[in-house]
């Protein structure tokens, strides 16, 4: 951080405080992969991660699906998923799609279903951590005129180190997934 030493002196240069600032853990592309895997989340120095999906599109008609875990894997069971869903047609709104799975998911699904390549996401992804309890996540995707909000769970308690974005047909052609970290206070 840049600071003033006082009235005729040079600026100085400082240490940023600890807690409060976002640091990149990574970045990963897609070229014609199944999956995006991001390691080296750490919830002992981040409380949340921030996720950004930008650019992605798809081999195939199917849903952009997120998971998380521990050291040994990412959760494959357990997600509960809310999804609110609008398409934009002239100009209204319309609620497309509204569901909950009560926990009996593989994966946390992000949006409506693409129609392959020509479909663009963006999508970000909040991802909190909660001491002994299970972590969660909320965010907003958008394609087109569609777009639309989720939230839900995942019931495993474990420190998550890791996150995985895949697709739940096909490959995921091309995009950007950037990966946050927000220090403790």
């Amino acid at each position: 951080v840049l600071t003033s030493t006082g009235a005729g002196s040079p600026p100085a240069f400082e240490a940023v405080a600890a807690g409060g600032v976002w640091t990149l853990i990574g970045t990963q592309t897609a070229s014609s992969d199944t999956s995006l895997t991001q390691t080296g989340l750490d919830t002992s120095l981040y409380t949340k991660h921030l996720i950004i999906l930008s650019g992605f599109t798809h081999s195939a008609t199917s849903f952009l699906e997120f998971l998380w875990g521990p050291s040994g894997g990412v959760e494959t069971s357990g997600y509960s998923t809310d999804i609110r869903s609008y398409a934009q047609n002239s100009d209204t709104g319309i609620d497309g799609t509204a569901s909950h799975d009560n926990g009996v998911q593989t994966h946390m699904a992000l949006d409506q279903s693409s129609t392959g390549t020509s479909d663009y996401h963006d999508v970000e992804i909040g991802l909190y951590h909660k001491s002994g309890g299970a972590s969660h996540c909320f965010g907003c995707w958008m394609r087109g005129n569609n777009r639309g909000i989720f939230g839900g769970t995942c019931d495993a308690t474990g420190a998550t180190t890791q996150i995985r974005v895949e697709v739940s047909t096909g490959n995921i052609v091309a995009g950007r997934m950037t990966v946050w970290g927000l220090g403790h206070a």
